[in-house]
């Protein structure tokens, strides 16, 4: 049995995934993290025909459709400056993302160089487990408090969108960014350079309610689920940055759709030479033993009541 150990580069944090048995492990395996200000791995080994051509830098081209009309600007806060700035929604980088038959599932927003190679061919498996199933991810108890956090994987259990999926047959769609309970990152080129803006849950829910990628993967998907893999969007129960992204998507986007967002870290990960995706999700146990939910979910739907666990 091989162990995989990773360490997140800003956040000083070190995930160990156990109960490998493959040889040559670590140059097919790739776990990586979606915090706001961190991405972790292990030495990806991406065919670069996985990207499927597009340059994360070009600027969308949204589409107008009738329930979005012309995209409006939002606000975002500048890293460099610490400035609120007004953006269009068509500047933010995007790309899209794919499953094995090229067929758009959702969108990517990437705010670090590697975000491509580490989550596009996550979602182009041809085994993606994520569709209906996640891995709970458990923290060990550190040896001392100055020790880095550790998780491992546990075994599959069904996700919040299971049934909706079996159900329509037809796959979530997903929205991946960086991200935290107080703000989603994003990346907008300006005249000198890309810069780095935080958004807050409206703001981001604006720019996924008119991207193109997104609306491509809602053709023939009229209700379907929406799955934001970001890490700890929904942390803050009641007040957090998750909760105001899906009421606005609900609300003022009109998306009649499930909404399941993470309360804890996201580890989404994939084996090349199976072809198996999978994504792990923080799971918090209480001291009697209960497991809390690895996400606020959201229901949207008109088929929510058939569609709940």
């Amino acid at each position: 049995m091989r162990t995989v150990s990773l360490m997140d580069t800003v956040g000083d944090r070190l995930l160990t995934m156990a109960n490998t048995t493959t040889t040559g492990i670590r140059k097919r395996i790739t776990v990586v993290s979606a915090g706001a200000d961190s991405v972790a791995r292990i030495h990806p080994a991406v065919d670069e025909r996985a990207v499927h051509g597009f340059d994360p830098w070009r600027r969308s081209e949204h589409a107008v459709t009738a329930a979005t009309g012309p995209p409006r600007p939002i606000t975002g806060i500048e890293k460099s400056t610490g400035q609120v700035v007004e953006i269009d929604p068509a500047d933010i980088i995007s790309v899209p993302l794919h499953d094995a038959d090229g067929k758009t599932i959702g969108v990517l927003f990437p705010s670090k160089p590697k975000d491509v190679q580490n989550f596009v061919p996550w979602a182009s498996m041809r085994d993606r487990t994520s569709d209906e199933y996640i891995r709970p991810a458990y923290e060990r108890i550190p040896a001392s408090r100055s020790a880095a956090a550790t998780y491992y994987l546990g075994p599959f259990i069904d996700a919040p969108w299971a049934r909706e999926v079996r159900r329509t047959g037809i796959p979530p769609i997903y929205v991946i960014a960086h991200a935290n309970s107080r703000s989603y990152t994003v990346r907008v080129p300006t005249k000198s350079s890309l810069e780095i803006m935080y958004l807050d849950g409206p703001s981001h829910s604006g720019a996924i309610a008119v991207n193109p990628y997104v609306l491509r993967a809602m053709e023939g998907n009229e209700f379907g689920t929406l799955v934001p893999v970001s890490c700890s969007p929904a942390r803050e129960h009641g007040s957090s940055t998750g909760q105001f992204a899906a009421e606005y998507l609900i609300n003022e986007a009109e998306m009649d759709r499930n909404i399941h967002l993470p309360t804890g870290l996201m580890f989404p990960g994939w084996d090349e030479a199976s072809g198996q995706s999978w994504l792990g999700a923080e799971t918090v146990v209480t001291e009697t033993g209960l497991h809390l939910p690895q996400f606020d979910s959201y229901w949207g739907s008109p088929f929510a009541s058939e569609d709940r666990p």
